[in-house]
């Protein structure tokens, strides 16, 4: 914006006083949207009703606690730039965050935080949750993974075979169109730019292998043969 009005100014449009003008509207703009967020409180379990939680975050308001524990996320985080927020905060933004396209500006309103302290937050609990976690989707032998009992499951729901525990399918993560590549990650049928994962699902709706990524263009079958 800075720019546009010097450019103008340059170019004979605005006078000194209207480029004044200009720029200190700019200004107090800008300074309005950068402290927006003083003006709502932290993220608070409390805050929400148990039916809107659950549409905004996709989990029980019940069940975050056990999440944050089961994740290995720290009741307490900071970040390298000083940025301090509670482990539950951490795993509410990246919850919200992935319940739906959001933009981080949409984010302001539940969590109190600037967008630079939610990118800040969002990432580094992301970061951790892959750190202490990636083996459990990196390697199928899980305590709890019982072959025998979910295939059983499945035929118990009409299924026309009894060796079946697990469910296979590919996922498109739509990505902005890259300078360099272009082709190789563009999907005619999806008509996008993006990156394909394979996840592997039990019947208890629990993901326990993810693979990729791979290019978008790439068929699912592909990815099944490696």
């Amino acid at each position: 914006m800075e720019e546009a009005i010097a450019l103008g100014y340059i170019m004979d449009i605005l006078d000194t006083e209207e480029a004044v003008m200009c720029l200190v509207a700019h200004e107090e703009s800008k300074k309005g949207r950068e402290g927006r967020h003083k003006k709502y409180s932290r993220f608070d379990l409390a805050n929400y009703h148990d039916d809107e939680f659950k549409d905004m975050f996709r989990f029980e308001k019940g069940d975050m606690e056990g999440l944050r524990v089961g994740l290995r996320i720290p009741s307490e985080m900071t970040s390298d730039s000083g940025t301090k927020w509670t482990g539950m905060e951490g795993l509410g933004a990246v919850l919200r965050r992935l319940s739906y396209p959001n933009r981080l500006v949409d984010l302001i309103h539940d969590f109190g935080r600037s967008k630079s302290e939610l990118s800040t937050i969002i990432n580094d609990t992301v970061d951790w949750i892959l750190f202490k976690n990636a083996r459990r989707v990196n390697n199928i032998n899980q305590p709890w993974v019982e072959p025998e009992e979910f295939a059983q499951a499945v035929l118990n729901k009409g299924a026309a075979l009894d060796n079946v525990w697990a469910f296979i399918d590919g996922t498109v993560k739509f990505t902005c169109r890259p300078q360099i590549g272009q082709q190789s990650v563009y999907s005619g049928y999806k008509r996008h730019h993006g990156l394909k994962y394979q996840h592997l699902m039990c019947p208890n709706g629990i993901i326990v292998h993810s693979y990729g990524p791979f290019p978008s263009r790439r068929h699912d079958a592909a990815m099944y043969g490696e």
